[in-house]
């Protein structure tokens, strides 16, 4: 499969796993957008479907406090108070890839 196949296969994962509907606010329809939790760029994360939560377009990127992009640091505290189990599972990933050097707990994120 090609990387960009992979990226397509990731991203209809997503959608199916958070039920076409915006993790922060339910939202169903067309626009949503699938978030890398933990940037793309580390690629032992970039295929995994924990890594990732659906987002509409207001909540992705122009939430002025909890956006994904605009205020990540924000993000991922709403994200350990509403989705922990996804939290603590990247924390162990990060972990392991990172040899704790930069890991969700490290950062006081979790």
């Amino acid at each position: 499969m090609r990387k960009d196949e992979q990226l397509i296969q990731w991203r209809n994962n997503i959608l199916k796993n958070w039920k076409k509907k915006c993790a922060m606010c339910n939202k169903k329809g067309k626009g949503l957008n699938a978030h890398h939790i933990i940037s793309k760029s580390v690629k032992e994360l970039k295929y995994d479907t924990n890594n990732g939560i659906l987002l509409c377009p207001s909540c992705h990127v122009f939430n002025r406090l909890y956006s994904a992009h605009k205020g990540a640091y924000m993000f991922i505290k709403w994200l350990r108070n509403n989705h922990p189990d996804i939290c603590l599972y990247i924390d162990k990933k990060l972990n392991v890839i990172n040899g704790n050097e930069y890991t969700l707990k490290k950062i006081g994120a979790i």
